[in-house]
């Protein structure tokens, strides 16, 4: 995962601030909740299904949730 955050030069310490709190959201466990999702979403694919009309938000949450539980264990549901 990338991200990135920039206030255009006019607060570098806001800036670092934000990377700080992002860095704190997206642990080692961001990478496979990435790679989870594409595994659900290439399943709704393979039913001829759109992604587009699923609200994926509740699902990311839960997602972020468990690998927050087991202290950044990340666990997928089965």
């Amino acid at each position: 995962m990338t991200g990135a955050i920039s206030t255009d030069g006019a607060s570098p310490a806001l800036a670092g601030y934000l990377r700080d709190r992002l860095a704190e959201v997206l642990t080692a466990d961001g990478g496979h909740i990435a790679e989870t999702l594409a595994a659900e979403r290439a399943a709704v694919h393979a039913v001829s299904r759109s992604t587009e009309d699923i609200d994926w938000r509740p699902r990311i949450e839960e997602l972020f949730a468990n690998s927050h539980e087991g202290g950044g264990t990340f666990n997928a549901r089965t």
